[in-house]
């Protein structure tokens, strides 16, 4: 990059002139949002890499184009652990006609202005008058670098500042860091690549690092001749480095207008291959599409028109160009990702009725990764085990796992990534949503997964969540940077998914996609909040007729996003007349227990000023209190809340019910709504009387049901003399409904168990997996306790004959889900230790353990490898452990690596525990000898909590070295959920309180964290 005049002047000058260069690391934070002042449009990025034994750090050079919207003269911008070259920093102003829309028509390789070959060269005026630096000031704190000039910068008038800085490849995991693996040979072999979601952007390079300041991206990336580098756009040329031979610049396309989080970059010697693509075979949409640019036009181009629609149909167009990049040694496993994610974005075109507007899209397996993958635009990252599949070594549900990533990040293309929200209080939005479009692309790409019956166990997972005091809002209000790690969690994705799925039921699939596609070509490039969803569906649903004109779409969904929880809603029949009367409740699963609550009070002492009127003020009073001024743990022992009344507790519920003789699963259709105002209302669904009723046809709203005695001892009889006239669906909900209100004291648990009964005849996967959840929570409760053999067997009476049934080994006739239901009650077998799984556990393990080459020579199949190691183990001795943690270090499939990190948890030699959690949780030179990386600290966590010897363990470990466990994962937050993890399977409130008051916790900033018993 030249250096402009301007910049020169002030190196001259610099002894009379010098920049002041401020530290600042406050403690009392009042708002850590950027002013709006200054708006970025187009980054110019440079940026070098350098990833060498000794010096793993990066070199950048940016050009920021920069739009002012009132005066000022400060420009702010994010920036972490970053060294910026005050002398390089200039700030020039351009005197541009404003700019208009240009129409871009798409290419396969680039997008180029209509009518031209090159894209236009900008060229700029620049004033004698350009403000100069005076001040930098960095605020620790608030993550910002401040820059203060001598005179204001003039509102409406665009600048381009230009600085140089310098920042480090670390191992962290979160922003531009480093990793390593060894190929097959044993050599270390390094790479760099992003994760910028949510924040840390600002570490790899100065920005506006918020989502609304969105901005176009020209990225040019530095590597060695050996590597290969990546970014969001397709590499237009390469030119070689003159300072540094064998080195190269790589120079990527501008990229679309996005947010700072979605950019990424990855340098490596990975391999790819190339998925065949699909064929537009017509237009999804208007083949000239409008897409923002951050281009200047001047003012001899014509006016702006709308470029009108050829009479004909366009040609058909090739899909964008997608590779799938991986080690050397792990691309024979990318097949599946290539042949799925084809026709999985084929199928969201046509769904969201919007081509995907990149010309590329990478899909890149990695070693480390802290998250389970990030939607970064045209260059997905993934942990390997998210998107590698191998045949030989994984299990069908690893294949559902691999297509639920894929097709989860594929989503976010448009729901997250062409759309974007304001701000990260409507996170939900976007990972409800993916999470939501997930299934239908699965069911899509494989039908018989039946992936959208299988997807309500992830609605049972999170109804379990929602239900306790300690539970949040779908859209939170987020204050600080801090809380939004909090909102990634099961609330956000699957509470979300299932509401959305439920707004998909009550509108009608078509006025649901007419309103999203209508949503998402209205705020397209740009961001949007949740009422302007709410909006664009209301507007298509009473266009259709599909919802009644005085109800809105933002009145029923406020009730289920503004607050926490859900309702139960209670049937009381009318055997006489046929009615039913219908009430709603918060559901709670401890009513009128007592909540242990750990707090980590953090020193925001103010919360922002709202830049628009507070939506939550309309659902909640919020306190204005501030929190304590240290930090400090606290141990609270509080009533829980339970008056509903008191607290505003209802919903819109939209209620649909089936039954009898003619009953009808596939009538999801609401009948009647549960009004938040009204105590109760009747259900006209004439049933008679000697005839069972059903409320949540296949679990189409985020409620439970209870029924009046009578109507729960039918629908037990229904399902004892023929299970199969209730949906599996509705089967998986009646099991999880009545253990659940059993636990919250509102049913005996003789109803839940004697329903049970009827699983001896159960072989669909979704009943059993939710029959099995509950039971294993039971198990749970008995394992410590005089009564726990006679529990086992009624727990084994009940899935033997499926065991039996299924067997150990797949058949050739097996779909998908048999074959998940096959492992998960061989799974059973093996947690209960019953003979027909420790035999031949022990049998053939040892079978394993004398083979010549153990690393490719493998008795166990891959299907059942989970339970059978976790037997051995448990019957095993040093030597078994110490061999399958050998096996550890050179497995090369991430599948059968996460079950050996979970088997090893399985021992019952407290020792071994110990050493294991040692080397998994602080730094340790055994991590890299043993192959454990950051990322394993959950499987290893949960098995290890889930063990009964190791609990205690892991508890004692969290309390001994909860300093060294913060300074290894260099967050509050990990340490943290390493402690719930391990007090997650204790049974009782003394357990938890005489843990928690000799928890000590180090003085650090965190946001609140809670857990409940």
């Amino acid at each position: 990059m030249q250096v402009s005049a301007f910049l020169l002047l002030c190196l001259a000058t610099a002894a009379i002139s010098e920049v002041l260069v401020t530290r600042i690391s406050s403690d009392k934070l009042k708002d850590v949002r950027l002013p709006m002042n200054v708006l970025p449009e187009r980054y110019r990025l440079q940026l070098l890499p350098i990833l060498e034994e000794g010096n793993f750090t990066t070199q950048g050079e940016m050009e920021l184009d920069l739009l002012v919207k009132s005066k000022t003269d400060q420009i702010v911008l994010h920036s972490v652990n970053l060294e910026i070259d005050e002398s390089s920093v200039s700030l020039s102003l351009s005197k541009i006609i404003p700019k208009r829309d240009v129409i871009f028509v798409k290419k396969r390789d680039r997008f180029i202005p209509k009518g031209r070959s090159t894209p236009r060269k900008i060229e700029e005026e620049r004033y004698k008058d350009e403000p100069e630096l005076t001040k930098l000031i960095y605020d620790s704190a608030k993550e910002t670098a401040t820059f203060v000039f001598d005179s204001p910068l003039k509102m409406g008038e665009r600048y381009t500042l230009r600085l140089a800085f310098t920042g480090s490849l670390p191992a962290d995991l979160k922003g531009f860091y480093r990793s390593s693996f060894l190929d097959r040979n044993g050599n270390k072999r390094w790479l760099a690549v992003t994760q910028f979601e949510a924040t840390d952007a600002r570490r790899a390079f100065p920005c506006f690092d918020e989502p609304a300041m969105k901005a176009t991206f020209d990225i040019t990336l530095g590597r060695k001749e050996s590597m290969s580098a990546l970014t969001n756009m397709p590499k237009i040329r390469t030119e070689p480095m003159l300072d540094r031979p064998g080195w190269v610049w790589d120079v990527f396309e501008r990229s679309v207008p996005m947010s700072t989080y979605l950019v990424a970059f990855f340098v490596s010697d990975f391999e790819f291959k190339e998925a065949e693509t699909y064929t537009r075979e017509t237009a999804v949409i208007e083949s000239q599409e409008e897409m923002r640019s951050a281009d200047e036009v001047d003012s001899t181009d014509p006016p702006t028109t709308d470029l009108p629609l050829s009479e004909e149909p366009p040609a058909p167009q090739p899909g964008p160009v997608i590779r799938i990049w991986a080690r050397s040694d792990a691309m024979n496993q990318t097949e599946l990702a290539a042949t799925s994610t084809p026709a999985m974005l084929s199928f969201l075109e046509k769904y969201f009725g919007i081509e995907y507007p990149l010309p590329k899209l990478d899909l890149v397996g990695l070693p480390d990764f802290a998250a389970g993958a990030m939607e970064n635009w045209g260059l997905i990252t993934y942990r390997e085990r998210a998107l590698l599949y191998d045949p030989s070594s994984s299990v069908a549900r690893d294949r559902l796992y691999v297509q639920k990533v894929v097709a989860h990040e594929l989503a976010h293309q448009w729901f997250g990534n062409l759309v974007t929200m304001k701000w990260w209080t409507d996170l939900w939005l976007n990972e409800g949503f993916a999470t939501y479009v997930q299934g239908l692309a699965i069911n899509h790409v494989e039908p018989n997964w039946k992936y959208l019956d299988y997807f309500t166990l992830e609605i049972q997972d999170v109804l379990g969540l929602d239900s306790l005091e300690s539970s949040h809002p779908i859209s939170a209000e987020v204050v600080h940077p801090d809380q939004i790690t909090e909102l990634f969690d099961a609330i956000s994705y699957k509470k979300g998914a299932a509401i959305i799925r439920m707004m998909n039921f009550f509108l009608g699939e078509s006025s649901f996609r007419g309103g999203v596609t209508n949503y998402l070509k209205d705020k397209k490039y740009g961001n949007a909040e949740q009422d302007d969803l709410w909006k664009a569906l209301t507007d298509q649903a009473h266009a259709d007729g599909t919802l009644p004109d005085d109800i809105d779409v933002k009145s029923i969904m406020d009730s289920w996003t503004l607050k926490k929880g859900y309702p139960v809603v209670t049937v009381t029949r009318n055997y006489k007349d046929g009615s039913a009367s219908l009430s709603q409740k918060r559901f709670l699963l401890n009513p009128d227990s007592k909540s242990i609550e750990f707090k980590i009070s953090a020193p925001v002492t103010e919360a922002p000023k709202s830049r628009k009127k507070n939506r939550f003020a309309e659902a909640r009073k919020i306190s204005q209190s501030p929190p304590p001024q240290s930090n400090k743990f606290e141990l609270r022992t509080t009533e829980v809340r339970s008056n509903d009344e008191e607290t505003h507790y209802s919903w819109w519920v939209p209620i649909t019910a089936t039954g009898g003789s003619t009953a009808d699963f596939n009538a999801t259709n609401t009948v009647l709504w549960l009004n938040p105002e009204e105590d109760a209302a009747t259900l006209k669904h004439k049933v008679e009387a000697s005839q069972w009723l059903i409320l949540n046809i296949q679990r189409s709203g985020f409620y439970r049901v209870n029924y009046d005695d009578k109507n729960w001892q039918m629908l037990i009889n229904q399902l004892r003399s023929d299970h199969k006239r209730i949906h599996p669906v509705n089967r998986a909900q009646l099991i999880d409904d009545s253990f659940s209100l059993a636990a919250s004291g509102q049913l005996p648990y003789t109803l839940p168990l004697e329903l049970s009964r009827y699983l001896v005849n159960e072989r669909d996967t979704v009943p059993i997996a939710s029959a099995v959840k509950e039971w294993g929570k039971l198990s749970g409760r008995f394992k410590h306790t005089a009564d726990y053999g006679l529990f086992k067997k009624a727990y084994a009476k009940l899935f033997l004959p499926a065991s039996k049934s299924f067997g150990l080994d797949r058949k050739e006739e097996e779909t998908g889900l048999e074959g998940v239901a096959r492992v998960t009650v061989s799974n059973i077998m093996c947690s209960l230790d019953l003979p027909t799984c420790t035999g031949p556990a022990i049998q053939l393990f040892k079978k394993w353990m004398t083979t010549d080459d153990p690393d490719s020579e493998n008795p166990i199949k891959a299907d059942i490898s989970g339970s059978l190691y976790c037997a051995a183990l448990r019957h095993g001795g040093e030597e078994e452990w110490e061999f399958l943690k050998d096996r550890l270090a050179k497995v090369n499939t991430a599948t059968q690596r996460d079950v050996m990190l979970s088997s090893l948890g399985c021992t019952y030699h407290p020792w071994l525990l110990r050493r294991y959690i040692n080397a998994a949780f602080v730094e340790n030179p055994l991590r890299s000898k043993w192959g454990i990386r950051k990322q394993d600290w959950r499987a290893i966590a949960g098995s290890v909590a889930s063990n009964p010897v190791g609990r205690n363990i892991l508890v004692t470990f969290a309390k001994e070295r909860w300093d060294d466990v913060h300074k290894f994962f260099g967050s509050t937050l990990t340490p943290l959920r390493l402690f719930q993890t391990a007090v997650s399977s204790f049974s009782t409130e003394a357990e938890v309180t005489e843990v928690s008051t000799h928890f000590l916790l180090s003085n650090d900033k965190s946001s609140q964290t809670e857990f409940q018993n």
